[in-house]
């Protein structure tokens, strides 16, 4: 059985006074969950500085700095590169080249938004103005320059594929939409 699913498994942390997984015992009957417990310091064996190992090697303990995740082959390129999205169930792993963030939508209103939040700045303050994109008029979360994601992306793709920069060579111009 699971030990977090283990009847009795979560205590009292001592110091947060959260109810956690014990890591930690104390004198006295006190548990430290795995936050407040003090992290311990190993020499690492690459550069020599005392810190938090990140993985145990057949050499010994890498500190965060020194370690670089293994290279694996990419379930989309095919190349062996390091990953950024592990393989979960049928899904491939995805190295940092072929990893694409999904867009995340504003629940209330359904445009593309910005930062961690459920739902865009216009919706999250109605009372306020809202920012307008300065190429498409429309309401959005803007990007550096007061433009839309879908503006500057198409900003970005304009001047990449464009001679002076601006316009769109007339056999790229029915991609554009």
């Amino acid at each position: 059985m699971c030990k977090e699913k283990k009847p009795g498994s979560r205590k009292e942390c001592g110091s947060c006074r959260r109810m956690m997984i014990a890591t930690r015992h104390l004198p006295y009957g006190t548990y430290l969950c795995q936050t407040c417990a003090p992290k311990r310091l190993q020499a690492c064996c690459r550069c020599g500085r005392r810190r938090r190992a990140n993985v145990l090697t057949d050499d010994g303990p890498v500190c965060g700095t020194c370690y670089a995740s293994p290279a694996r082959r990419c379930g989309i390129c095919e190349q062996v590169a390091p990953i950024r999205v592990r393989a979960k169930g049928e899904a491939p792993g995805i190295c940092y080249r072929c990893y694409v963030r999904r867009e995340k939508l504003c629940t209330v209103c359904g445009r593309i938004r910005r930062g961690g939040g459920r739902i865009c700045k216009a919706c999250s303050f109605p009372d306020e103005r809202p920012d307008y994109c300065s190429s498409c008029r429309q309401p959005a979360d803007l990007l550096p320059g007061r433009r839309c994601p879908r503006c500057t992306l198409l900003a970005k793709v304009t001047s990449l594929l464009s001679d002076d920069g601006t316009t769109l060579d007339a056999s790229l111009r029915c991609t554009r939409s």
